[in-house]
C-alpha cells in the first residue's frame, strides 16, 4: 500500500509495528495467535514468522500430498487475517477474541474444500484445528501453549 501512495497508517493498528506483508500474514499478535493453533493441531516443532521460512521449514520439507495442504492452508489463514485486517483498519471492527481468526480459517476451509484435490486431508485438517480449540479454552489461563499466551498478549 505504501508503495501505491496510500494515505493512511503504515504501522499494525493492532500493535503498533510497521505494516509489511510478513507482519501481516505471521508476525502480529493476531496472526501469531492463528499459527500457534496450527502448530499445536498438525504438531509442528515451530511456528513460521515468514513466507520464506513457512516454505524452508514446512512446505519444502513436505510430500507432495501434505505440501498441498500446506499451501491451501496458507491461502485460508492468509485471507482470514487479511479480512480481519481489513475490517479493522477500514471499518474499525476489532474482533473479539484471537480465536475469531480461526474460526474463519476453519470456514474458508469448508467453503473452499470442494476447490482442493485432497478434500479427506482438508476435512481431517479442521477436525484437528477444531480439536486444539477446544483444548485451547479448556487450558485457557494455563499458559501451556503459545496460543494462549498469545491470547494474553493480544488482550
Amino acid at each position: 500500500l505504501v508503495r501505491r501512495n496510500w494515505p493512511g497508517d503504515i504501522e499494525c493498528k493492532l500493535c503498533g509495528i510497521l505494516e509489511i506483508t510478513d507482519h501481516i500474514m505471521f508476525r502480529c499478535v493476531m496472526a501469531q495467535f492463528v499459527w500457534c493453533v496450527c502448530r499445536d493441531a498438525f504438531g509442528w516443532s515451530q511456528v513460521p514468522d515468514g513466507v520464506d521460512n513457512f516454505q524452508e521449514t514446512l512446505l519444502w520439507l513436505a510430500d507432495k500430498q501434505t505440501r498441498t495442504l500446506l499451501i491451501f492452508l496458507f491461502g485460508c489463514v492468509s485471507w482470514s487475517l487479511w479480512l480481519i485486517r481489513n475490517d479493522l483498519v477500514f471499518n474499525n471492527v476489532v474482533v473479539s477474541s484471537p480465536e475469531v481468526g480461526v474460526y474463519r480459517l476453519i470456514s474458508f476451509m469448508q467453503r473452499w474444500s470442494i476447490l482442493s484435490k485432497g478434500q479427506q486431508q482438508v476435512k481431517a485438517a479442521i477436525g484437528r484445528l477444531q480439536l486444539q480449540l477446544s483444548v485451547l479454552r479448556q487450558s485457557e489461563g494455563a499458559g501451556d501453549t503459545c496460543g494462549a499466551l498469545v491470547y494474553r498478549r493480544a488482550s
